[in-house]
């Protein structure tokens, strides 16, 4: 679900989801892409839709497909990818410039590990 989940009120959400995990196979995986609320330009994101209802966190979607029933959820930050020299710089850019980020979130939370991208990727597996 690509850019979908982030237009639905909470109980409509919920509803999707139950019917996605309903008529997933055994093992089937629910693909997402969803603004990060958590991410650095978070609220720029969130709020460059007039239509987004929600924005999430690794931590909130991982509540609200475990809540439907997934087992198994792995959420990713969307770095930009490395495909041409220009891209490459970016990512440069992007992995030096997330350091002090990290660092604040290490002194906070007590992890280096922190998803700062606008949007992140989530692969739930049901059981």
């Amino acid at each position: 679900m690509i850019d979908i989940l982030e237009h639905l009120d909470r109980p409509t959400l919920f509803r999707v989801l139950n019917e996605v995990y309903r008529v997933l196979r055994p093992e089937g995986r629910l693909i997402g892409h969803v603004p990060n609320a958590a991410g650095i330009f978070g609220a720029r994101v969130r709020y460059s839709d007039i239509t987004h209802e929600l924005a999430f966190t690794d931590r909130s979607i991982q509540q609200i497909t475990r809540t439907v029933g997934f087992a198994h959820v792995d959420v990713y930050e969307e770095a930009p990818l490395r495909y041409s020299a220009k891209s490459a710089i970016r990512r440069l850019l992007w992995d030096i410039g997330t350091v002090p980020f990290r660092l604040l979130n290490l002194a906070e939370m007590g992890s280096y590990h922190a998803i700062l991208s606008s949007n992140l990727l989530f692969n739930a597996q049901k059981t």
